[in-house]
């Protein structure tokens, strides 16, 4: 049985491996395409603000042609020494933050709803052309990443989760929400959404039986912290003691080299260089001390960690991550979500004069009435119901006791986000991949139900 759920994860890793290279190698195929208008146009408004070497210009360029902070730092750095850069590798580029987008998929989808969704919406979002998402893959990644480390923060409840949410809330700020970063929160509007039907949710709808002992087996084999494992030991005390002791000498010796070597010492840029090369100077050292015989045991105990935590990390599931939830939850939401704000509002009053945050905040009228007068009527009305299709599947699905309540919450939580884009279609490229992981979800779920119909015939049949 471990043979083959180790031969399930071997299968599964291999597939996002192979599903990331070729969505690699479909964005470097698109960049030898013919390059739009639209592309030119952006290049030749930022290149010269880039090549009079104005970071500040740079960026205010990118507020008026809608691009975000994150992607125009490189097109800066490219372009600032005045040398010409093909405007088709930027694709290239977009590629390799595409496969980091697609990988993001398989997460969330594998958090949300399981890995059988996880993997088949990585597939859909890989097949999608580049010409639909490519330059817009930094969102993306940024919309996704965001997503996952809430939903990691809100279930384990670590003040540590909960600043690495609110530093990549800050960044989602720099990839395009920054057009309401005063007025109108739409995405933490969603969050808020989310959460309060996860409270609900969890509260009012039963757990099936088999899914609390799973958890409750799950909660048996989790594996305590490292440094919880080693706190105490006398072993890696000494060997933690000679770590720091090798630091300090490194500290001095790099210290006092920069100090002859160089007459700048005591700037600011020299003194932040020296301690970076003295940290980096200590890991490597830790790492060549476990190498030594005398840390043979403390090797050893690193190693079955790993191992274990290897383990305990992909054996996480949907029922085990969606637990009931404390109501201070939004609270922390609010209070971190705050704080990413501060720390972009000097970013914000930087560029203010370029950024409308007035805007139409809900748009249905207009998507309805494109759908209404378009040929393809039906088509069109079926694809953008699609995640409403999920929630009803989903929820027939958990009464049938067939799914977790765990994987009904997280099934919600990618509705709610999914329909950003009906509500505004600003918000489509933010709301696409949501959007695909409800498609892949349907899928999924129709796949599990013809195996498990399949496999109950057999039980039966013998």
């Amino acid at each position: 049985m471990m043979k083959k759920a180790h031969l399930k994860k071997n299968v599964l890793l291999v597939a996002l491996i192979g599903i990331m290279l070729y969505t690699l190698a479909f964005h470097i195929r698109y960049s030898q395409a013919n390059v739009k208008m639209d592309d030119l146009m952006k290049i030749e408004a930022l290149a010269p603000s880039a090549a009079s070497q104005s970071l500040i210009r740079t960026l205010r360029k990118a507020v008026v042609h809608d691009l975000n902070y994150l992607n125009q730092i490189y097109y800066y750095v490219l372009y600032k020494e005045k040398t010409s850069y093909p405007v088709g590798k930027f694709r290239v580029i977009d590629g390799f933050i595409a496969a980091l987008a697609v990988m993001l998929v398989y997460f969330v989808g594998s958090i949300c709803c399981g890995k059988l969704t996880g993997i088949i919406s990585a597939a859909l979002l890989a097949l999608t052309p580049p010409a639909l998402w490519g330059e817009y893959a930094m969102r993306i990644l940024m919309i996704l990443i965001n997503f996952e480390l809430l939903i990691i923060a809100v279930s384990k409840n670590k003040t540590f989760n909960w600043i690495l949410w609110c530093v990549a809330t800050s960044l989602l700020f720099c990839t395009g929400v920054y057009a309401e970063a005063i007025l109108l929160q739409s995405w933490l509007f969603t969050i808020l959404i989310i959460i309060a039907f996860w409270l609900l949710i969890s509260r009012n709808f039963p757990e099936w039986k088999k899914y609390i002992k799973l958890a409750r087996d799950a909660r048996r084999k989790r594996v305590k912290s490292l440094w919880k494992k080693i706190q105490g030991d006398s072993g890696f005390s000494r060997y933690i003691a000679t770590a720091i002791f090798v630091g300090i000498i490194a500290l001095a010796l790099c210290f006092t080299g920069g100090f002859f070597l160089s007459s700048s010492i005591l700037s600011i840029e020299t003194l932040a260089f020296v301690i970076l090369l003295s940290f980096l100077m200590v890991i490597i050292v830790s790492i060549i001390l476990l190498a030594l015989p005398m840390f043979q045991r403390e090797r050893s105990i690193i190693l079955d960690w790993l191992v274990d935590y290897k383990e305990a990390k992909y054996s996480k599931a949907p029922y085990e991550t969606f637990r009931s939830l404390k109501k201070d939850v939004f609270l922390k939401i609010i209070f971190y979500y705050s704080i990413a704000m501060l720390i972009f509002l000097p970013i914000f009053f930087m560029f203010y004069k370029d950024i409308n945050v007035f805007v139409d905040n809900f748009e249905l009228h207009k998507i309805i009435s494109f759908v209404n007068n378009s040929e393809k009527s039906f088509y069109y009305w079926m694809l953008l119901l699609l995640p409403v299709f999920f929630m009803i599947i989903t929820l027939a699905a958990y009464l049938l006791q067939f799914i977790s309540r765990g994987r009904l919450i997280g099934s919600i939580a990618l509705v709610i986000a999914a329909n950003i884009y009906i509500l505004q279609q600003r918000y489509a490229v933010i709301s696409t991949p949501f959007y695909i992981i409800c498609s892949a979800g349907i899928a999924a779920l129709l796949i599990e139900i013809i195996i498990s119909i399949f496999i109950r015939k057999e039980t039966e049949t013998a």
